[in-house]
């Protein structure tokens, strides 16, 4: 009986092992993911200023020209 008990724990710590594992993995693409994504969004906030940044050279420009 204690064997059988012993060898049912094991088999659920394998188990439990295996899932980590698992979700270790799923986890880790997941993030890298989201750092790629969060990469492009820094790429297009950096865009978006240097269109504010023009814009605001543009109509200083026109500003100063009258």
């Amino acid at each position: 009986m204690t064997e059988t008990v012993e060898n049912l724990v094991l088999e659920h710590l394998r188990v439990i092992r295996n899932d980590l594992t698992a979700f270790r993995s799923e986890t880790r693409s997941e993030l890298s993911d989201i750092k790629h994504r969060l990469g492009r969004v820094e790429e297009q906030i950096v865009g978006l200023r240097r269109d504010v940044v023009g814009a605001q050279r543009r109509y200083l420009s026109a500003t100063n020209a009258y």
